[in-house]
């Protein structure tokens, strides 16, 4: 399944409460990245299959500014995990 990964600049004062609006919306797929001496960022993820044009429109309905947007390919989330950890032994006494 391939997703849609949609940027937008938030603003600081608007961000609790467009956070909570979408919980409230059940709306879960989206994350807030804290810049230094910037404004959030929001990144949202839709799969290419549904239309989130309503999703969008509420976001920038609260001044968010789109950036822009990528599509994603899935990925194997568990393997890449498994692949960032190095392994080592346990031995008594050392």
């Amino acid at each position: 399944m391939e997703f849609e990964e949609s940027l937008y600049l938030i603003s600081p004062d608007r961000e609790d409460e467009l956070y909570e609006q979408l919980l409230a919306k059940e709306f879960h797929n989206f994350y807030i990245e804290k810049l230094v001496n910037k404004d959030p960022l929001m990144k949202v993820y839709l799969s290419t299959k549904e239309d989130g044009s309503e999703i969008k429109a509420f976001i920038e309905s609260f001044g968010s500014e789109f950036v822009g947007s990528e599509v994603l390919g899935e990925i194997d989330w568990l393997k890449s995990w498994m692949d960032t950890l190095d392994f080592f032994e346990l031995s008594d006494g050392v």
